[in-house]
């Protein structure tokens, strides 16, 4: 988790973003359904709060949100292949290496992966099985957007 005020990077190994709350609700229902509960968590950095939030659904599916509530500026990463905040990350095994949370192998031999990418996120998409990710995930400003694994 991080994300980006007055240029400068915030969370992720520098701890810099601190934890206000943490609360939970549900059931209750949304346009995409019957929530079972969502799970809202508060940072604070400096003078911009930062939000997040996980919301499992009855159906058997969790979606990921973050907000700044009161906008975000000066939130340049000076990069336009990178990203001003992250929520959740995803950590990939390296190639024959142990760790992380969703290793290929066992299991996930079976999983697969769609990631939608493009300009405004969307034009395009790709599909592989979830041990290619490493090397069949899109990233930077034309490849980050919604991942369904």
């Amino acid at each position: 988790l991080y994300r980006t005020a007055s240029n400068r990077r915030e969370g992720e190994d520098s701890q810099v973003l601190e934890l206000k709350s943490l609360e939970q609700t549900g059931p209750g229902w949304d346009a995409l359904g019957a929530i079972e509960k969502e799970v809202s968590i508060s940072y604070a950095a400096g003078s911009m709060p930062f939000v997040t939030k996980i919301r499992q659904y009855q159906e058997g599916f969790i979606v990921f949100e973050q907000v700044f509530p009161e906008g975000a500026s000066n939130t340049s990463a000076q990069d336009h292949d990178k990203l001003i905040s992250s929520f959740p990350t995803i950590k990939l095994h390296s190639e024959g290496g142990k760790g992380g949370a969703m290793a290929a192998g066992g299991d996930d031999d079976n999983r697969g992966f769609l990631a939608y990418a493009g300009h405004m996120v969307g034009s395009s998409y790709v599909t592989a099985p979830w041990k290619t990710a490493r090397e069949s995930l899109p990233g930077g400003i034309e490849g980050t957007g919604p991942l369904v694994v």
